[in-house]
Parts: C-alpha cells; sequence; structure tokens
C-alpha cells in the first residue's frame, strides 16, 4: 500500500518517502485507511439490522510493481 500511495503523490516521478512532508504521507494514509474504515462503518449498521449483508474490501498491487527509493 505504502508504495502505491506514495507513487500517486507525486505520478511524475518516485520519491523517496523522506522527500514526502509528512503532512501529505498523513492525507494519504487517511484515504487510505480512515475512508475505508468510514464507509465500512457506515454501512454496516444497515446490514446488522437486516440481519445479512457484506463488505469487500479490495486492496492494490501497485505496490509490487514500482520500487520507491528510500
Amino acid at each position: 500500500m505504502a508504495a502505491a500511495a506514495f507513487l500517486a503523490a507525486a505520478p511524475w516521478r518516485l520519491e523517496s518517502v523522506d522527500e514526502i512532508p509528512l503532512e501529505r504521507q498523513e492525507d494519504l494514509l487517511a484515504v487510505n485507511v480512515v475512508a475505508l474504515t468510514a464507509l465500512t462503518h457506515l454501512f454496516l449498521r444497515d446490514m446488522l439490522a437486516r440481519g445479512r449483508g457484506r463488505i469487500l474490501n479490495v486492496a492494490s498491487t501497485a505496490d509490487q510493481l514500482v520500487t520507491v527509493p528510500v
């Protein structure tokens, strides 16, 4: 996840993690983790009330396709 997220931070070139400001890294984590958790929570309540439902979380494999210099 980290490599894909950091590639998204600067798609025109690969950046070393130390070149990306901490605030930008936190923004990327918010999108990748907090948004997923919030959406799961939002739909989970209705599923529990109905007594059925499924949540499918899909992750990217882009982090396996690129190497981010460290």
